[in-house]
């Protein structure tokens, strides 16, 4: 369906698992997840809803994962 309407369709790779049951597991620990299943040209799932208080473990959880990335030579994309 997406085709006939000139879009692309696209599946996430790795999960944040920043959705978990409260409590949100902690930054390093979404960070660490990402690190080990991230691979060049993969798409990262990440969640903005949920539960009170998990917004701020999925952005602190970002920077680590950017940081990660930059010593990794890797690079970010927006979809």
């Amino acid at each position: 369906m997406a085709r006939e309407v000139g879009l692309a369709s696209l599946g996430w790779k790795v999960t944040a698992t920043d959705w978990a049951d409260p409590p949100p597991p902690p930054a390093w620990d979404i960070a660490a997840n990402i690190h080990h299943h991230v691979r060049p040209g993969s798409i990262i799932l990440f969640h903005d809803a949920g539960s009170p208080g998990t917004h701020a473990q999925t952005v602190a959880a970002l920077k680590l994962v950017l940081d990660d990335f930059q010593r990794r030579h890797l690079k970010t994309a927006y979809l």
